[in-house]
């Protein structure tokens, strides 16, 4: 069988090979610029409503300080987590223990004239504070960042119902919901483990055929399991009858060496260590 000129399909695995086209490797600056757009637009939100509240000068030039360092320790989080240590505990936890003292600063400084908005502005910052490292492959310290996010939530909290006099119902609202979103990144994080596991399996079966192959075992049932195989069929692109129609990589061997491709292909079919 001869594949049609200008078809651009392999050889070996045919159009479906082909038309897959060769996986691209998401680039460097990607990841990290996604993840500084998220953190900008966290903060973005939360200046935008505390200039809307019209705070006092004085308090106002606090915020300002406050959510400027809150800039420049952004930039330095997206840097670490796109960095190698970024899934190490010792790397995660100093940057969720500032994440946190910053947000209570900014949002308790200007909490007197921010009114009901409070509470959802601290739920979705401390959200950003353990979302940030934990939704996603690796994010092995969940408990940990999860931890040190409701604990600075809980010392809001506090200053909200003693100083602010914020009523409690409100307050355990958004509790709910910022430890709903917690629950909802650990399964998304485990979601991505597992599928990741299953997919490894897939591609260790398939190279275990390709490794096969590659030993010159088969090409075509006459070979003894490429035909009747459906997935390598749909990988290959080529119908069953055009794979029964090849010759086998044993028939195409060099006559000395027949012999023990066919011992080798015996053994393998039947269950045992092939020779290497």
């Amino acid at each position: 069988m001869s594949i049609p000129a200008g078809s651009g399909a392999d050889p070996l695995f045919g159009a479906a090979w082909a038309s897959a086209g060769v996986p691209r490797s998401s680039r460097r600056w990607n990841l990290p610029l996604i993840n500084g757009l998220a953190v900008a637009a966290i903060i973005a939100g939360v200046a935008f409503r505390i200039y809307e509240a019209h705070l006092p000068p004085e308090v106002l030039r606090q915020e300002e300080i406050l959510i400027g360092l809150g800039v420049v320790f952004g930039a330095i989080a997206v840097g670490l987590k796109a960095s190698r240590v970024g899934n190490r505990l010792f790397a995660q936890l100093p940057v969720m223990i500032t994440a946190a003292i910053l947000a209570d600063l900014v949002l308790g400084t200007a909490g007197r004239w921010l009114d009901d908005d409070l509470p959802p502005l601290a739920a979705v910052s401390f959200a950003a504070v353990f979302l940030h490292f934990d939704v996603g492959l690796r994010s092995r310290h969940f408990p940990y960042v999860f931890g040190v996010a409701m604990l600075g939530l809980g010392a809001l909290w506090v200053y909200a119902i003693t100083q602010l006099m914020v009523a409690p119902g409100t307050l355990v609202v958004w509790t709910l919901v910022l430890a709903g979103l917690g629950i909802l990144g650990l399964l998304t994080s485990r979601s991505v483990e597992r599928d990741l596991g299953l997919q490894v399996e897939r591609q260790s079966s398939l190279l275990a055929t390709l490794s096969d192959i590659g030993e010159g075992l088969l090409i075509t049932e006459g070979g003894r399991f490429v035909a009747g195989n459906d997935a390598y069929v749909n990988l290959t692109g080529y119908s069953r009858e055009e794979l029964e129609a090849m010759p086998s990589l044993i028939d195409l061997a060099p006559p000395d060496q027949r012999d023990r491709l066919s011992a080798q292909l015996a053994r393998r079919l039947s269950g045992q260590e092939a020779p290497g």
